[in-house]
């Protein structure tokens, strides 16, 4: 039971650092714990996390095509593919060619999670979960609202052993989601 909030602001580059990148990043997060005790030896929680990041200009040069967010993957919206989300554009490889859409990434980003954590096998650390996670990755050119949001729910459970916590999940994205679209996510870490 808790909470953990962070604030950070990250400069990169400009007149005063110098270098070939030039972007400053402010990022905010919280989570907050909540237990809900059904026994004395039987403690469920639900964990709800928050995640705000704000990328900019620190001098006359864009912010790098790397650096931009996007969201997919087991360490957010866990039924999409990895780095997916984000804002998209065409490209022309040649002439008379078809373009190609690549995901360019956005500015800022949005990312909401509720989990909920019951004990499967106490005695081995053994926790299951259920969750849903929506996040929304946007353009400079974008109004900032709270629409358009990309969704996933899922299940599965992580192990916490002496080498590395294991996670085992299975996460369907809610939008465009068609049979076969469950993602299976194995991952070392939280």
């Amino acid at each position: 039971e808790g909470s953990d909030v962070r604030f950070a602001q990250e400069f990169t580059g400009g007149s005063l650092l110098g270098g070939s990148r030039q972007f400053l990043e402010t990022t905010a997060s919280a989570a907050f714990f909540v237990p809900v005790d059904f026994t004395d030896t039987y403690r469920t929680y639900f964990r709800f996390f928050g995640d705000f990041g704000l990328l900019w200009p620190n001098g006359d040069k864009p912010i790098p095509m790397l650096t931009r967010y996007r969201l997919g993957g087991a360490e957010n919206m866990r039924g999409y593919d990895n780095l997916s989300l984000g804002p998209k554009y065409g490209i022309l490889q040649a002439p008379n060619s078809e373009a190609k859409v690549i995901n360019k990434g956005g500015n800022r980003k949005l990312l909401f999670q509720a989990e909920y954590f019951m004990p499967i096998i106490k005695e081995a650390n053994i926790n299951g979960l259920v969750f849903y996670d929506m996040g929304r990755v946007y353009d400079e050119s974008e109004e900032m609202n709270l629409t358009g949001f990309n969704r996933d729910v899922g299940f599965g459970f992580r192990w916490i052993t002496p080498v590395a916590p294991f996670r085992f999940e299975w996460a369907y994205p809610i939008e465009n989601g068609r049979p076969g679209d469950l993602k299976f996510i194995f991952y070392l870490g939280y």
